[in-house]
């Protein structure tokens, strides 16, 4: 045999091992995580609702055997609860905070997977004529101008330290100022729950746009109509945070393998080929459509 064949040969069974192990270790791990229980996802209520989230989590079920259970909370509480180590992940789109998280030596990996764009909902009239807007912070000026001299209800806001809520309170600041009641009101509540009450009172709310597209898919007979939204900004973008987990290494260690699996190119295509209403609403992680 020359000694060509012989490295070939060589070279095949080392893949073969490779892969066998591989494998072997990803089923152990699954089986000693189901004695611990599922793998703990804190994501955002608006993925979770529109029901990406668990076609993600199913599908790397079915892959691998470990299971992973999501709890839908704001980007804000979702950090906190990170703090806390009550959960493996998080999925969360607050870009500054999650930095911080890192920083602070929370969290051991990052990754960006998916973005979609803010918009701004609102009655059809538009009394705050946002529509002839060019960006955020003017669509933002107009409203507060509008509210602060109607003296009434006219915006909605999450008010719960979500990803959506994090930027909307940016953008006052970026435009200097501080809304406040009567115009200006907090639900506390998640996406659907905010965009619901901007429906039923004829109010102005941000949102993501995935999220509005879902609302109506429900609710065929809302009011509200999309009147802002701007390619060129307001686009969020969603990371995969792992928690550091210094007890429990084998747990911090499955938590790894899920983000790079929602990092994979084929999981990457899933995600920009998933549909809300037949429409496309996520980009990948480097901000690319693929249809």
């Amino acid at each position: 045999m020359s000694r060509y064949k012989r490295v070939v040969i060589k070279r095949g069974i080392l893949l073969f091992l490779g892969f066998l192990l591989g494998g072997l270790f990803i089923s152990c791990q699954g089986k000693l995580l189901s004695r611990e229980g599922p793998l703990l996802l804190a994501t955002t209520t608006s993925l979770d609702q529109i029901g990406l989230v668990a076609s993600l989590v199913d599908a790397y079920q079915k892959e691998t055997g470990i299971r992973i259970h999501s709890i839908p909370l704001g980007s804000g509480a979702a950090l906190e609860r990170g703090k806390r180590k009550d959960v493996d992940l998080l999925l969360v789109h607050a870009p500054e905070q999650e930095e911080t998280f890192l920083r602070e030596g929370y969290g051991s990996f990052r990754a960006p997977i998916l973005s979609s764009p803010f918009i701004i909902l609102g009655p059809p009239q538009d009394p705050a004529r946002i529509r002839q807007e060019t960006s955020f912070e003017a669509a933002f000026t107009a409203l507060s101008t509008v509210g602060e001299t109607l003296g009434k209800e006219l915006f909605v806001s999450r008010g719960d330290d979500s990803g959506t809520h994090l930027f909307e309170k940016k953008l006052w600041t970026a435009i200097g100022r501080r809304p406040a009641p009567p115009w200006y009101l907090e639900t506390g509540q998640g996406m659907a729950e905010t965009i619901a009450i901007a429906d039923s009172k004829g109010l102005y709310t941000l949102s993501d746009k995935p999220s509005w597209l879902l609302y109506q898919v429900h609710h065929p007979e809302h009011q509200l109509a999309l009147l802002y939204e701007n390619p060129q900004e307001g686009i969020t973008t969603y990371s995969i945070v792992v928690v550091r987990q210094p007890q429990n290494p084998r747990r911090e260690q499955a938590a790894l393998q899920f983000a790079h699996f929602l990092t994979s190119p084929a999981v990457q295509r899933i995600i920009t080929q998933y549909t809300v209403q037949g429409i496309p609403v996520f980009k990948d992680s480097q901000g690319v459509n693929k249809e």
